[in-house]
């Protein structure tokens, strides 16, 4: 088994709910958006339009 290790940068434009995004989704990535944002009290909408930003800002 492999371990990976994860380093958040401070960055003001990714905030607590897209930390929270990002855990659970580490946690599990197969995951819905609608469940995610059942867990984080978001639309699954606006989680997918959450995780497609972190993904284009890199």
């Amino acid at each position: 088994m492999k371990t990976v290790n994860t380093i958040y940068f401070q960055d003001e434009s990714m905030d607590k709910k897209d930390r929270a995004i990002l855990d659970l989704l580490k946690s599990n990535s197969r995951l819905s958006w609608k469940e995610i944002g059942e867990k984080v009290f978001l639309s699954g909408q606006a989680v997918g339009l959450r995780v497609q930003n972190l993904v284009d800002r890199g």
